[in-house]
Parts: C-alpha cells; sequence; structure tokens
C-alpha cells in the first residue's frame, strides 16, 4: 500500500501564522513498494476491433504485463512455490483475450489488468497492449493502450 505525506511549504504555514491568504504549495511524497515482476512481449491471438475487416479474424496483439508484488518472501525463502509464477500470469492473460471479443483495446486492457490483480494477489498492475498490423498499416512503430490500477482501487 502506497504512504502518502503531505506537507505545506513555508509560504503556506507563514501566511497562516499571519492570518493573511496563502500562496499555497504542496509537496507530496509517496512511499511504494518497488518490486515489480513483468513479461514483455507476450504474443497472443485475439478477436478485437471496431472496423469490420477486424471482426472477421483473430489478430496479433503484445502484450507488456507489469504486477507489483512483494518480493520479499520469495527473497528470503528461495522457494518458487513462494513466486508470482510467470507461466501461470501468461496462460491467465492468453485465456482471458481467447474467452473475450471486444471492440476496444481499453476494454480488454481493464479487463486484464482487473482479473490480473484478483488471480495473483498483486498490489498494482500494468497492462500495455500494442497491435502490430494496425501499427504497420499506419505506418507506425508501435499502437496501442497503456493502463495503470492498483489493487487498492
Amino acid at each position: 500500500m502506497a504512504a502518502i505525506a503531505l506537507t505545506l511549504t513555508m509560504t503556506a504555514r507563514k501566511a497562516f501564522a499571519a492570518k493573511a491568504a496563502p500562496t499555497w504549495g504542496v509537496a507530496v511524497t509517496v512511499s511504494r513498494m518497488t518490486d515489480i515482476v513483468f513479461i514483455e512481449g507476450l504474443q497472443v491471438a485475439a478477436l478485437v476491433g471496431v472496423y469490420a475487416h477486424e471482426r472477421d479474424a483473430v489478430q496479433p496483439l503484445l502484450l507488456d504485463i507489469e504486477l507489483g508484488y512483494d518480493n520479499r518472501k520469495p527473497a528470503a525463502s528461495d522457494e518458487v512455490a513462494d513466486t508470482l509464477d510467470y507461466a501461470a500470469v501468461c496462460a491467465r492473460a492468453r485465456q482471458l483475450v481467447a474467452e473475450r471479443e471486444p471492440q476496444l483495446l481499453e476494454t480488454l486492457a481493464e479487463t486484464l489488468a482487473a482479473d490480473l490483480l484478483r488471480s495473483f494477489d498483486a498490489l498494482t498492475a500494468r497492462v500495455r497492449i500494442r497491435k502490430p498490423l494496425a501499427a504497420a498499416a499506419l505506418g507506425a512503430a508501435s499502437v496501442g493502450v497503456e493502463i495503470v490500477r492498483d489493487a487498492a482501487d
């Protein structure tokens, strides 16, 4: 979980002491666990898209998944049973993509993030979905969406 500290700047404190209108300045400190388990470039086949030609057949997608996970326990035990299993994350992502046929990548990204947070007891999830065929058609290196979600949300 994130610990957030909010402090007033000296300008605001002096203004309050003088009973004057403060000039607000805010310093925010966020302390967060930074352990990340990631999967990059997971290839999946999906029926996704708004246009008719996208609904005719599956197309390749590339998934980048980052899950915030407290790695202290597996680091201390050195036991694979205490880790977040990459293979299980990949299998679950592939299953979710195969089960759904959304029009929008945004819908698929939300579905993946919510499910992976629940299924793997992750603290955060970052999901990036790229459509290589759409990128090629546009003459771009990459196109897609990326979302970040927190289990506490």
